[in-house]
């Protein structure tokens, strides 16, 4: 059951999903009462080179591979647009008989959307290496694997050290966002409560996005940064930003729990797995902001709460002009007016 909403009511929450993947995380804010911020900082293309994609699917149509795992809804998005450019409908690959193994529930979600598949295999924790290791017997079995021009070998090397015949491709590129509100003078006017970033690239992103402002992480650091997975919150964190949120389950849902809980000063847990902590003190561009320690339960050793802004906190500290008639003067001390 979700908790009560009072933490992120009026809260000014910053979106940075690509456009074709905001709705939901607007959804769950607005359902809080928070008002979310467009920002996108990332978008999906073609990959450079679609040809191994090309091959991959049409070998797919004809019933080459057992297994086609989906490790982002990106990668479901990319399929459907790329069946379509190759002349195939989107479902194509659903008629094929093909087993789908997805990350976690978005993914799931945006297989059946995009592609009409349904997942025959889902891990309890969503990432990529519980996938793999949650898939029966692969030996001997071909599996196609289509991912980020950015993802990393591990999950097809643990796919073929399981002794799977795997074929890896780029699906798709991540791009730089644009367009939504003018961030840098909602931050130069205070008018921002958190930012909401979900992956590694959508941090490196912001900041670039930032930059050509003239805006950095200075200017973030008193906005709440919360972060989906431990990858996002390392980069976050060697990146000179303060990450205050990153749930142990990697969804929106909890993400949003969590972020309330934060504005509310309730209980959180932090994800776990993250080499870096949130930087304690001022902020720096330096990776030395990322060795704060993290305790046993996978928050950190120390966790400084930094001052929650709000419209009425800011008009009550706002700078004040004072004369010599607000203070008040012992009775022994005489104040020359220079009069006689």
């Amino acid at each position: 059951m979700a908790r009560t909403t009072t933490g992120l009511l009026e809260k000014r929450v910053v979106n940075t999903r690509a456009p074709h993947q905001a709705a939901r995380l607007d959804s769950l804010l607005l359902e809080r009462g928070a008002v979310p911020l467009p920002f996108p900082c990332i978008d999906i293309a073609e990959p450079g080179d679609t040809a191994p994609l090309d091959a991959a699917l049409r070998s797919a149509l004809g019933g080459g591979f057992e297994w086609l795992l989906l490790t982002s809804e990106n990668t479901a998005l990319a399929l459907a647009r790329r069946l379509v450019t190759l002349g195939h409908p989107q479902d194509a690959l659903a008629r094929t008989g093909l087993r789908v193994g997805v990350v976690g529930p978005a993914t799931g979600q945006a297989a059946r959307m995009c592609l009409s598949l349904t997942a025959s295999c889902m891990p309890a924790r969503a990432s990529a290496h519980d996938m793999v290791a949650a898939l029966p017997d692969p030996r001997g079995i071909r599996v196609l694997l289509p991912q980020s021009e950015l993802a990393g070998p591990d999950a097809a090397a643990s796919l073929r050290a399981a002794g799977a015949e795997v074929v890896a491709v780029p699906a798709y590129r991540t791009v730089l966002g644009s367009g939504g509100i003018d961030l840098a003078a909602e931050l130069r006017r205070g008018a921002v409560d958190a930012i909401v970033l979900s992956s590694p690239s959508a941090v490196t992103n912001l900041l670039e996005r930032l930059r050509d402002a003239d805006t950095g992480p200075r200017d973030l650091i008193r906005v709440t940064i919360a972060c989906i997975g431990s990858s996002t919150a390392t980069a976050a964190a060697n990146a000179g930003l303060s990450v205050d949120v990153c749930p142990q389950a990697q969804n929106l849902p909890d993400l949003v729990d969590d972020l309330d809980a934060y504005f509310s000063g309730g209980p959180m847990t932090l994800c776990s797995g993250t080499s870096a902590g949130p930087a304690a003190g001022p902020l720096t561009s330096s990776p030395a902001a990322a060795n704060t320690c993290w305790g046993p339960t996978g928050a950190p050793a120390h966790r400084p709460r930094r001052l929650r802004q709000s419209a009425a906190l800011r008009e009550m500290i706002r700078e004040t002009a004072l004369t010599r008639s607000d203070f008040v003067y012992p009775l022994f001390v005489h104040h020359d007016d220079g009069g006689p």
